[in-house]
């Protein structure tokens, strides 16, 4: 089986993993007429290896986000020669730009998420994928979503939402003692699940109203 689309979720991949399913993860879009990269499920860190043919660069943004991270953008024969609505063109023959990611100094892609998904708080750009993948590392968290709530002195505050069996004072504590400041979240809700497509795809636009 081949996932993408989205971050995969921590559950599906205990459930693949428990179920013994042959999953690869993929990322591509339709303007590149599928897998630009593919990787295994087993890698903790969700790397991808790019497909023959296709080439990636990370471009900086006005305000590049911290941490080697850029928007993907995307080269190669599959990649198609435009939209029917000029007013989408991509900008000088690339795929994107919406994706945030990196490239490891093995080559690998790593793929962070969508560029406007990106919160500031104290003045640093994060991404959710960021955090959400340091709280899924919190024992009896299955599932977490990272959201930003306003705030006056730091733009957005950081909040996680967890499904599990584990209460919101040991997640509180647990992040102390596990996440750095600039990226740990202040406050914790644990809910009974989290918004999702019928993909399988996490509706962000809807977190703020589970705070």
């Amino acid at each position: 089986a081949v996932v993408g689309g989205s971050g995969i979720s921590d559950r599906l991949v205990k459930d693949a993993l428990a179920s013994r399913w042959p999953v690869k993860i993929a990322y591509g879009l339709t303007e590149t007429c599928a897998h630009v990269a593919v990787g295994d499920l087993l890698r903790s860190d969700r790397s991808l290896i790019l497909q023959p043919g296709s080439h990636v660069e990370i471009v900086d943004s006005q305000d590049p986000p911290a941490g080697g991270m850029g928007f993907i953008q995307i080269t190669g024969p599959t990649v198609m020669a435009g939209y029917a609505n000029p007013e989408l063109v991509p900008g000088d023959g690339l795929a994107g730009p919406q994706t945030l990611g990196r490239m490891d100094s093995d080559g690998r892609l790593r793929v962070i998420g969508r560029g406007d998904d990106m919160l500031i708080s104290g003045g640093l750009n994060i991404h959710p994928a960021q955090v959400e993948d340091l709280m899924a590392a919190c024992p009896g968290i299955s599932e977490v979503a990272v959201v930003g709530i306003p705030d006056p002195v730091w733009g957005s505050r950081l909040a996680a939402l967890y499904c599990g069996d584990v209460d919101e004072a040991e997640v509180s504590t647990w992040a102390a003692e596990n996440i750095a400041s600039a990226l740990r979240p202040r406050d914790f809700r644990r809910v009974p699940s989290l918004p999702r497509t019928s993909l399988g795809k996490l509706r962000r636009g809807e977190l703020g109203r589970l705070i």
